[in-house]
């Protein structure tokens, strides 16, 4: 295990354009919500690209419009109440 307190899995994307042309890259999962093991290598996967620029691509993920916007709802009560806390208590 190397010395960094994150370490982010990656996720290896291959697909064909519309032109037949292979596209292999890391897919950017930096604004994605991903759980681990989502995603197992051979797995099918939707592939939204830039028809211009395809290595600028994204996937549809499992997770439905519901799921996030519950687990952006969950982050934001627990922030609030962390703030609330340390407002009230004086840290």
């Amino acid at each position: 295990m190397s010395n960094d307190s994150i370490t982010k899995d990656k996720i290896t994307i291959r697909f064909v354009t519309q032109k037949l042309e292979w596209i292999t890259e890391d897919l950017n999962t930096d604004f994605m919500v991903l759980y681990t093991n989502q995603f197992k290598e051979g797995d099918k996967v939707t592939v939204i690209y830039d028809p211009n620029n395809p290595k600028d691509f994204t996937i549809e993920t499992k997770q439905t419009p519901k799921q996030i916007k519950i687990i952006l709802s969950i982050a934001r009560v627990v922030f609030i109440s962390i703030g609330i806390y340390k407002l009230l208590s004086g840290s």
